[in-house]
């Protein structure tokens, strides 16, 4: 009867303490453990087998692509399809900050990105023009290879309204 009690103890403690998967699972940032697989659940713009990464990592680099735009100035509208490169960097310590790099200049500003999921992106910024505000409002998407933005922009310039809209689709270098 003893054997059997020792047993029985044996496989219980066994048994239950192989329940909980997670107990060296070590998740980071926040991230949740599935119990019983022991797999991190990853909060939103993390990644990785600990979610030790932040998604906006794999987004950092140069994209060469087209740009599309069409820009009304005062009633007169320009079309344009041209090649482009944008530069993606970090952006803070937000995890879902990216900034889109200008060369510094008005007519070229720095654009920051939001991501609103781990693969999409708004942007919404106000650019001071020196004579006047311009307002883009925009969404995208990051793929492994691939940014993709469809924007609209609006506001005054010399006394001029100015519209227009912007696409651009570019592959990472």
């Amino acid at each position: 009867m003893n054997k059997l009690f020792f047993a029985l103890a044996f496989v219980s403690i066994g048994f239950f303490s192989s329940c909980d998967k997670c107990k060296d699972a070590d998740c980071k940032n926040g991230a949740t453990c599935e119990k019983k697989v022991g797999d991190c659940n990853c909060a939103q713009f993390y990644s990785g087998t600990k979610c030790e990464s932040q998604v906006r990592n794999s987004y950092v680099g140069k994209y060469i692509g087209t740009s599309v735009q069409s820009v009304t100035v005062g009633g007169n509208t320009d079309n344009e399809t041209s090649p482009d490169t944008i530069e993606v960097s970090i952006s803070g310590t937000d995890p879902s900050m990216l900034v889109v790099k200008g060369d510094g200049t008005a007519a070229d500003p720095d654009v920051p990105v939001t991501l609103t999921s781990n693969t999409n992106y708004k942007v919404n910024a106000t650019f001071n023009e020196g004579s006047g505000n311009v307002t883009m409002n925009g969404t995208g998407t990051f793929s492994s290879t691939t940014l993709t933005l469809n924007a609209t922009f609006s506001g005054t310039v010399l006394g001029n309204t100015l519209t227009g809209t912007l696409t651009f689709t570019g592959t990472k270098q």
